[in-house]
This record gives C-alpha cells, structure tokens and sequence, in this order.
C-alpha cells in the first residue's frame, strides 16, 4: 500500500524495505487509530479542507500473536485532508501531517 500512495523519495523506500522485513520475519502491523478532534478548516463547491487530531499506536505480532513492539509508537497527528468534488463523488486529493507528537 505504500509503494501505491506515497511518493518516490528516500523516506519511501526505507519504509516499503521495513514493510518487507516485518513481512518476511512473520511480523503483523496493526496500528490503532482514535479521533479526538475534526474540524472544517474551509468548505466550499468544489473543495473541503478538514484538520484531524488523531492518537495513533502501532503495535507489532509475531506468527503466534504475541506483541512483539519493543517500544511506544503513540504519537498524536495533526493532519491536513483536502477532498475534491468529482464526477464519481467526494475523492481525497491531498493528505499531509503538520504536527506529530509523542503521547502517552
């Protein structure tokens, strides 16, 4: 899914070569992700932009179940949707993380 929606780079390829680690290793990815607030940053015909502030915790399994993450990955995002008005409907056009935060 990475390698689908995220763009070339550096940073790109270093997560579909972990992705493909983990894979390989047995090791299931299974992050939890909790809104804690929505806002309508601007709305208008063609164009909405919405501001997310989402706790996300990703956690790791081995084959057996067993949690397996070594460390906290909670952080608190901040993220920026732009959704487009098209002939098959609403389509996110554009996602961006403005802040991210380590939580507890």
């Amino acid at each position: 899914m990475v390698s689908t929606f995220a763009s070339p780079g550096p940073f790109k390829q270093q997560v579909v070569d972990e992705l493909r680690t983990l894979r390989r290793e047995g090791v299931t990815a299974k992050p939890i992700l909790r809104t804690e607030d929505l806002s309508v940053v601007s709305n208008s015909f063609r164009q909405v932009e919405l501001r997310q502030v989402v706790i996300f915790d990703a956690r790791f399994y081995d084959e057996e179940g067993r949690n397996v993450t070594d460390e906290s990955g909670r952080e608190r995002l901040t993220v920026e949707w732009v959704l487009t008005s098209t002939a098959r409907g609403w389509l996110i056009s554009e996602s961006n993380i403005l802040d991210a935060e380590p939580t507890q």
